[in-house]
């Protein structure tokens, strides 16, 4: 899938023949995918892969280990009642698969179902009847989506975070949406530690976009416990 803005997604799709029910999935059909996606790898910017759901969460695991470095989006999905039939839930959860797959950076295998993107290797079925029918159990999701996608950062079990800002310290003053996921850390006592980018010099609040400490102060009302050097 090629992003060519926002809103247009350019795609091609390929068939399988014959169409297996995912219970008959093995090594062989793993291989196949694995090596359709390495040798057009460089033509598009992600891929989805439409799956049944029985083995979903095998084929998952497996494509992340043998696709591993991956530097853009692999998205499975499929659907609880086919997409032919009036209720299916088939259609929200291609066309979510394909704006993921070429609007996002999420590098990695995700399987995606019910408005949510899971990790591809920590992925498990969880019900053969129900629409939400998958979950990643003791791991977060990687986004959620709604009316936009909500990708998740920062969650539990991250335990600290280091910044990798710009000169001597300087982060962008006017991007609140980072001063939030930032603060969220600190409540939750995450370690945060600001280095910078460069190779020679060390982090100073000389500039307006270094003062990390005054903005938590100025924004939010609360100091950064945080690590600078």
């Amino acid at each position: 899938f090629r992003s060519t803005g926002q809103c247009t997604l350019i795609y091609e799709i390929v068939e399988y023949n014959p169409l297996l029910d995912s219970s008959n999935m093995s090594c062989k059909e793993w291989n196949r995918i694995a090596k359709d996606i390495v040798s057009n790898y460089n033509k598009f910017d992600g891929f989805v892969v439409v799956h049944g759901t029985d083995t979903m969460a095998y084929t998952s695991s497996a494509l992340s280990f043998m696709l591993e470095g991956l530097g853009k989006p692999v998205v499975i999905t499929g659907s609880q009642i086919p997409i032919f039939e009036t209720r299916s839930d088939a259609k929200d959860n291609f066309l979510s698969s394909l704006i993921i797959a070429g609007s996002y950076d999420i590098p990695e295998v995700c399987v995606f179902f019910a408005n949510k993107l899971f990790r591809g290797n920590r992925t498990a079925k969880i019900s053969s009847y129900e629409f939400d029918a998958f979950d990643s159990p003791n791991y977060h999701t990687l986004a959620d989506v709604g009316i936009d996608v909500k990708k998740s950062y920062l969650t539990p079990p991250t335990q600290g975070l280091v910044i990798q800002s710009y000169g001597t310290g300087n982060l962008p003053s006017n991007r609140l949406d980072i001063l939030r996921v930032l603060k969220d850390a600190v409540e939750r006592n995450i370690l945060i530690i600001n280095i910078t980018q460069c190779t020679r010099g060390a982090v100073c609040s000389s500039y307006e976009c270094g003062k990390i400490v005054s903005w938590f102060q100025d924004c939010f009302g609360k100091k950064l416990q945080a690590v600078i050097s």
